[in-house]
This record gives structure tokens, C-alpha cells and sequence, in this order.
């Protein structure tokens, strides 16, 4: 097409010379100076920004942007870039360190785990957060570190204190936010005896461990997906068969039009460790309850047997995990998340447990109560900070 020969890409006709190639240059500016270390700078500060790999600067066609842009400047290589980032960086923290020194506020520290690797690895975000004078509430990452995936208290209480002395704040922490483990709680308290030592008691030791309300929240979740493992384990099968197999897709797709159901596929099977993706799927199998039924009682290679009653039992459960899945969507939803903001739920979850404690349905009473020790295992300690936080909140004072 347009001349081109059969099997010759665009790429192959284009060469660098060619687009280089201007017959009629443009002056923009005669009176402009060329900064070839600002300029050096600025291509650093976008591949940070943006996040683009080290290698872009070898690509051949930004090689020839540049160099028609500004035959000058000469593209660093990746060792200089990074150089120059480790630069930026260290010009960065040491204008952040400052920064927090001269604030009259104290500071929480934040802690966030993630695996990855098939959990070879793990690691844990250091974040800050503080109100600045004028009361702004701000949010600054220190650090990001493998901790390593069967790290100890002691080894975590070690990456702690060297961050705070390192930025200076150690007399300014006034509390820690981290979820609950063995290892994690044998750190505050490692923490909270340190400080002490050096005569710094924040709170006189009362309401510095805040427990990570998501944690807990997902805590309580796999309390109630306990109670309905053997349903959860039928679903999985059963939506294996009518996604995976030809046949199954075949017939649950017949029974889908035959029942006037939505065209929409069904959700694919969960992945464990998420427990949304286990909400996601016991919804999408509720809705198609009626066809999966009708399947169970017409085609004789449906692997499972679903009776009216454990459908209703993942009925009444999914219907009580709404309740935390709108929690967690509300706290992801906020750059910040501060405890006035959050208490609200927590009550909600609160008195939704004993409204349960309550329901005609034995298998949710037993189920509320085993989560009501839970809650009441990890929020007794920091109640009582949250509802003052709530009051102090000029938007709920003492409503709540």
C-alpha cells in the first residue's frame, strides 16, 4: 500500500537521518541559553515522575527526538541517570528532614506489608503521617524495605529505630499503626520500652499501638467464610466446570439464554488469599443461583450438589459481608485515613454484630459472636482513642 514493498514495515522505511531532515529550520529564540545540566536533570525528574526505565535513553528514536530538539545535549547513560536519581533523592530526604524538624506536631508511623514472589519476599512500607501548622494533614513514605518473609520482632524493631533516629522524629512519635502479629506486636513492645528509656513516653504509654482496622476487618471476613467453606468449595467447583470444560461452558451458556438470566459471564473462581475476590465470586454465583440449580438437576456431569439450604446460608453470609466490603472501599478511598474518619464504621461493624448476636438464623448468631471476640480482642486498646478523636471531629462532636 502507498508504494510500499510486499513484507516492508513502516519502521524499516523510516531511517534517522530522515527525520532529521528539515529544510526550513524555526528560530525560536535567539536570545535563549542552552543549560545542558538543567536540561540533564529534567530528563531525570520525568523518568521519576513517570516511571520509565533507565533504558529509554538508548532508544533509538528518543536518541533522534532529542537530537533534533537540541543537537547540544548528549543523552546520559544509565549509570549517570542513576546517579542522578540516588542525587534528587538525597537533596529530597534531606529538605523533608528539615522540613519535619521544624514542625511543633507529632508524627504517626504507618506500617504496610505486601508478599510477592510466591512469598519468598516480603516488604513494608514506612509511612508518616502528620498535621503541618495551619492544619494540613500530610503523608510522606520514609522508606520502603524487605523485611524478609519470617522476619522477627526484633529485626522489625531494629528497621524502626534506625528510621526514626536516621529522620530525627523519635521524640515526636506519638503513635504506630501496624497489624496485629506475633512479631509485629513483640516490635511495639520493643518500641514502647526503648523510648522509655530514653525518656520519651508517648501517652504515658496508653493508645500508641493503633491496630490496623483493615487487617482486622479481614479478620472478621474469614471468620464468616469459615462458616461457609464447604459451600465456597462447591462454588469453586461448579464454576470450574461451566469455565474451563467446552461442554460446561456449552450448557451453562443454553440454560443462561433458556432462563432469560444476564448475558454477563459469570465471575472466575477466587483467589484465596483475597477475600474480595471471594465476595466477588459468591455474588456472581448467587445470581446465577437459578441456573446453576437448573444445571444440577438436568446435566449429570455438574460436579456438584448445592441444596436449597446452603444456598440460602451464602444468601444471609454475603449479605453480612457487604457490610465490611463497603468499610474497606471507603478506607482505600482515602489518601489519608485518619481514626475520626474511620470510627464510624467501626461503631457500625459493632452494632452490627450484636443486631446479629440476634438473628433468627442460628449459624449467624454463632458467627457474630466468634467475630465479637475478635473485635473486642483488637479494639478494646484503642477505642477509647478513636471516639476522642470522633469528638474532637467537628463534624460528629458527640452525635455518635
Amino acid at each position: 500500500m502507498f508504494g510500499q514493498k510486499s513484507g516492508e514495515s513502516c519502521k524499516e522505511m523510516i531511517s534517522p537521518s530522515e527525520t532529521g531532515d528539515s529544510k526550513n529550520p524555526t528560530v525560536i529564540d535567539e536570545n535563549s541559553v542552552f543549560d545542558e545540566e538543567r536540561t540533564g536533570l529534567d530528563v531525570v525528574r520525568m523518568i521519576i515522575k513517570h516511571g520509565y526505565p533507565l533504558n529509554m535513553v538508548e532508544h533509538e528514536y528518543f536518541k533522534v527526538f532529542v537530537k533534533n530538539l537540541q543537537p547540544l545535549f548528549k543523552l546520559h547513560s544509565q549509570d549517570t541517570l542513576k546517579a542522578g536519581i540516588l542525587h534528587i533523592y538525597r537533596e529530597g530526604k534531606e529538605k523533608l528532614c528539615k522540613h519535619l524538624g521544624m514542625l511543633s506536631c507529632c508524627f504517626s508511623l504507618i506500617l504496610n506489608f505486601w508478599t510477592c514472589d510466591g512469598k519468598k519476599n516480603k516488604y513494608c512500607c514506612f509511612t508518616l503521617q502528620f498535621i503541618e501548622d495551619g492544619l494540613k494533614l500530610k503523608k510522606k513514605i520514609l522508606a520502603l524495605k524487605n523485611v524478609g518473609y519470617n522476619y522477627t520482632g526484633e529485626t522489625l524493631f531494629g528497621m524502626v529505630k534506625s528510621l526514626l533516629l536516621e529522620w530525627n522524629i523519635d521524640k515526636k512519635l506519638c503513635s504506630i499503626t501496624v497489624e496485629s502479629s506475633s512479631s509485629n506486636d513483640q516490635m511495639v513492645k520493643t518500641l514502647e520500652s526503648w523510648l522509655g528509656n530514653q525518656g520519651y513516653h508517648p501517652f504515658r504509654g496508653k493508645l500508641f499501638h493503633i491496630r490496623c482496622i483493615t487487617h482486622i476487618i479481614n479478620l472478621l471476613v474469614q471468620d464468616g467464610l469459615d462458616e461457609i467453606d464447604d459451600i465456597l468449595h462447591k462454588i469453586r467447583k461448579a464454576i470450574k466446570y461451566i469455565s474451563e470444560t467446552t461442554i460446561g461452558k456449552e450448557k451453562f451458556q443454553e440454560v443462561v439464554k433458556k432462563l432469560n438470566l444476564q448475558s454477563k459471564d459469570i465471575t472466575s473462581q477466587d483467589v484465596p488469599i483475597r477475600w474480595d475476590s471471594t465476595f466477588f465470586m459468591l455474588e456472581s454465583a448467587l445470581e446465577f443461583r437459578e441456573a446453576f440449580s437448573y444445571l444440577q438437576s438436568t446435566d449429570c456431569d455438574f460436579p456438584v450438589n448445592l441444596s436449597m439450604e446452603e444456598w440460602d446460608k451464602a444468601k444471609v453470609m454475603h449479605k453480612c459481608l457487604i457490610l465490611f466490603y463497603d468499610g474497606i472501599c471507603s478506607f482505600l478511598g482515602s489518601k489519608c485515613l485518619t481514626t475520626n474518619v474511620y470510627f464510624r464504621k467501626i461503631f457500625d461493624i459493632h452494632h452490627n454484630l450484636l443486631q446479629w448476636q440476634k438473628s433468627e438464623h442460628t449459624f449467624i448468631h454463632l458467627v457474630a459472636k466468634k467475630m465479637s471476640e475478635t473485635f473486642d480482642m483488637y479494639f478494646d486498646c484503642c477505642t477509647s482513642v478513636s471516639a476522642i478523636a470522633a469528638v474532637f471531629d467537628p463534624r460528629t462532636k458527640l452525635d455518635l
